[in-house]
């Protein structure tokens, strides 16, 4: 008499475990726009993150990059010539765009970034994003190309290969991100090399 109120508990637990985590279909404009996200952290040398644990190190260093490489021309140039200058309120607006944080102790007003080039292009596809309750679980793979190269990081093997590109798979990567007000958060990330 009493196993058929706990089988229907099991069948009750198990129906929900199913509906809690779902994969996610992705049109191909938001498959470019979590191309575009995770390329970001890609592109500027993230191999792990935890929202948990992170420091206002890892926070600096990841947007003094993304700046440099994004949106340069917001960048002061120094006197020297050989660097640009971001501040703290481009910094804040980076840490709080991507983590929705910002570096708890600044260390200065402003930040000088050296000046390079000739880097290799490194960019971010998703494979495979899981709905996990409230976040997203997502999946996906970090290629990378030569200096000089300029393939499309929203193309395929097929394509790079068509066009004379080569373009190499360096890792992969797994990630929890939210969704707020139309943009994405990132929680945690973590690079495992190929």
């Amino acid at each position: 008499m009493w196993l058929k109120p706990i089988f229907y508990l099991c069948l009750a637990l198990s129906s929900s475990a199913v509906f809690a985590s779902s994969p996610v279909e992705l049109d191909s404009k938001e498959t470019k726009k979590l191309n575009t996200f995770f390329s970001n952290f890609s592109e500027s040398g993230v191999t792990t993150y935890d929202e948990d644990s992170v420091s206002d190190k890892q926070l600096l260093a990841f947007a003094l990059s993304h700046l440099y490489k994004n949106n340069f021309k917001s960048l002061a140039k120094a006197k020297d010539g050989l660097n640009v200058i971001a501040s703290q309120e481009q910094v804040d607006r980076v840490t709080l765009k991507y983590f929705n944080k910002k570096i708890q102790k600044p260390v200065s007003r402003s930040y000088s970034i050296p000046l390079a080039d000739g880097e290799a292009t490194v960019f971010s596809q998703v494979k495979k994003v899981v709905k996990e309750g409230a976040n997203l679980q997502v999946e996906g793979v970090v290629y990378m190309t030569g200096s000089g190269g300029t393939p499309d990081p929203h193309g395929s093997p097929a394509s790079w290969k068509a066009a004379g590109e080569e373009v190499e798979p360096k890792a992969t990567f797994n990630a929890i991100i939210s969704n707020k007000e139309g943009r994405y958060i990132l929680h945690k990330y973590t690079e495992t090399i190929k």
